[in-house]
Parts: C-alpha cells; sequence; structure tokens
C-alpha cells in the first residue's frame, strides 16, 4: 500500500522585521497626557503667582489701611475722651492732625471758622538745626503752607513753629486780632504724634 506523502506548507522567509505601526488613537493619548501635566503645571504656578501677589497686596495695601484705621481709632478716642474739655479751651474750635512719623492724616472732625482755609494735607513736620536738637532732642518744627483766612484779611501766609514733642505742650501758631491760633500736643509716642490745631 502506498503511502502518499503529506507535504508541509512551505516555510515562508521573513525579511528584517519592519516596526510596527503605532497606534494612532494611542498617539493621541499620548498627547493629551503630555497636554494635561502641561496644563497642571501652568495652574499650580498660576496658584503660587496668585499667592505672592495676595501676600503683597496684603502687606503693601493692607498694612497701611490697617495703620490708618489705628490712628483714627485713636483720634477717635483722645476726641471723645476729652471733647468737652477742648471744646472749652478752645471755643473757636479745632481739628485733630495725627503725624506718623512725617505723614500727616487729618482728622476728618473740623470746628474752625469756616473761612480759616487750610490744605492740611500739605502740612510738614521739619527737623531742627543740629544744635536746636542737641539742646532739645525733642524739638521739632511744623509747617503749614498756604494759610488764608478772608474775613481777617490773610491770603497766603505759611506759618513756621519750633515746638517740642512731648504731650501737653502748646504753642501759639498765629495771632489773627484778638485771637489766637495754637498748636498743642495731645499725644506722644515713639514715631507718632496726635496734635490738636486750636482757635480761640
Amino acid at each position: 500500500m502506498h503511502h502518499g506523502h503529506v507535504s508541509s506548507p512551505p516555510k515562508s522567509h521573513k525579511g528584517p522585521s519592519q516596526p510596527q505601526p503605532v497606534d494612532p488613537r494611542r498617539k493621541k493619548s499620548l498627547s493629551e497626557a503630555e497636554y494635561d501635566s502641561h496644563f497642571i503645571a501652568h495652574v499650580i504656578w498660576f496658584f503660587v503667582i496668585a499667592a505672592i501677589l495676595g501676600a503683597g497686596y496684603f502687606f503693601v495695601i493692607k498694612k497701611p489701611s490697617a495703620e490708618k484705621n489705628k490712628m483714627t481709632d485713636a483720634i477717635t478716642e483722645v476726641v471723645g475722651e476729652k471733647k468737652d474739655e477742648l471744646l472749652n479751651r478752645y471755643p473757636r474750635g479745632y481739628t485733630i492732625l495725627t503725624f506718623q512719623g512725617k505723614k500727616v492724616i487729618p482728622s476728618s472732625y473740623n470746628s474752625l471758622p469756616i473761612d480759616l482755609d487750610i490744605d492740611w494735607q500739605r502740612v510738614e513736620l521739619l527737623r531742627v538745626k543740629p544744635e536746636e536738637q542737641y539742646e532739645n532732642p525733642a524739638a521739632i518744627r511744623i509747617k503749614i503752607p498756604n494759610v488764608t483766612f478772608s474775613s481777617r484779611g490773610i491770603a497766603g501766609i505759611t506759618l513756621l513753629k519750633k515746638f517740642t514733642r512731648n504731650a501737653g505742650e502748646v504753642v501759639p501758631l498765629a495771632k489773627f486780632g484778638r485771637n489766637t491760633l495754637y498748636l498743642e500736643v495731645l499725644e506722644a509716642y515713639e514715631n507718632q504724634l496726635i496734635c490738636l490745631v486750636g482757635f480761640k
């Protein structure tokens, strides 16, 4: 009996291996992952910068505002405690000035004569001469420019007066007829003065 020979399928001859094509969907997912990582990094940087700017806002803007509120509270307290006494001492009116260093913050309270015109924002504290400072370390000078008092025929004069940084100090600034404008130091701290300008 003749047994037929079953031939095996011919072996294929493969050439050098070819790179497998990358699935476009996989390519897309890799790009999306890259995009997501960049997006997250940008979001983190955004919050870091926002935190830095927020801190700057607090220290640059909020701090002076807090200092101003503190000074306003101090003025309110001083005037509230001594209001009747101050009105008795200065029956023709007064206003309160707070000096933080050389910066002046006028009070909203002003009962001085309506035609006594003074730009309180331009009031300055000036250093005295070295010899005056040597004689009295608390000595300082106040400059009140462009004072106009129409009913007394005064226009655009400058008041310049030396005084000491001591609570209770009272000095005359100018005499207008029978009345005098005074400066009084109500409270004195290391870097702050609360002063009154009163008329009687």
